[in-house]
């Protein structure tokens, strides 16, 4: 139908739509024209939606793959540990126990830590769509908690479904709900997700914020997901490999001198590093 309206006839005879314009007096050159216009946006429009589109399935498809080797991993985990500690050389085995401890402790940090963000963030979200008296609320608070788990966008994505179901109760209450979202996102991103996901792998807020910030840059959403976490596991090793070093030119340092290494260690729980401390301490 749009394509027989829009297309010129056959033997230069006019299309049902032409005859109609003409009738109000719009010429033939204004006809052509606007139908040139029209073609052009729709091909602009979908030159921008494809790329978009590509992304986004880009992004599924990273999200399976790292949901898939995460089951692996849970199900297969202590086997790999075990098949690292009985193959690797007796004097190097202390120092895979200690990576191994470290990424378990840091990994389940995280995801304890993000559990917890995503579950304040899932009640802060239905409790303001019920204030609101947003429909659905219940549900999108829901919707708020499974997407909290993808760093940056999360947010941005049920804020945006929040608003758009809101202006159903009218454009007063959807810039409420804007207006809520953006305060929401702010202390998500900027203060409550930093201190609590820092404090869960043993990173200190402004860290974490900066390996967040840098994650999302270099890598994108999949180096967002996973900045916390590494940035735990690196800490954790420079700060052992520090330790060792100290322990080993005990000459070089003031005994009973705190270190930036002391001071790190702090904001790590549980560090399974004794073996690496030097017998003054």
């Amino acid at each position: 139908e749009v394509r027989y309206l829009l297309t010129q006839g056959t033997n230069g005879q006019q299309t049902p739509l032409e005859a109609l314009l003409k009738s109000f007096g719009i010429s033939q050159e204004q006809i052509t024209s606007a139908r040139q216009q029209i073609v052009a946006q729709l091909g602009g429009f979908a030159g921008s939606v494809l790329p978009l589109l590509s992304r986004f399935l880009d992004f599924l498809l990273d999200i399976v793959i790292v949901a898939v080797v995460s089951i692996y991993l849970l199900i297969d985990g202590s086997r790999v540990n075990n098949w690292l500690r009985n193959n690797m050389p007796r004097q190097q085995r202390g120092r895979v126990d200690f990576f191994l401890e470290t990424l378990e402790r840091v990994v389940g940090g995280y995801i304890r830590g993000q559990l917890l963000l995503s579950t304040l963030i899932g009640l802060l979200v239905g409790i303001g769509m019920l204030i609101f008296h947003v429909p659905y609320a219940v549900l999108l608070g829901v919707m708020a908690f499974i997407l909290e788990f993808i760093p940056v966008l999360g947010t941005l994505v049920s804020g945006a479904i929040c608003v758009l179901i809101a202006l159903t109760q009218g454009w007063l209450i959807a810039v409420g709900v804007l207006i809520y979202f953006v305060v929401v996102h702010v202390i998500e991103g900027d203060v409550i997700g930093p201190r609590i996901v820092g404090k869960a792998v043993g990173l200190h807020p402004v860290v974490s914020l900066a390996a967040l910030i840098a994650g999302a840059e270099l890598f994108g959403i999949l180096g967002a997901l996973f900045a916390s976490p590494v940035a735990g596991v690196l800490q954790a090793l420079i700060i052992a490999i520090w330790k060792e070093w100290r322990a080993t030119h005990p000459d070089q340092f003031e005994e009973g001198k705190d270190t930036v290494a002391d001071k790190l260690e702090e904001n790590v729980a549980d560090r399974p590093v004794d073996a690496a401390r030097p017998a003054n301490g």
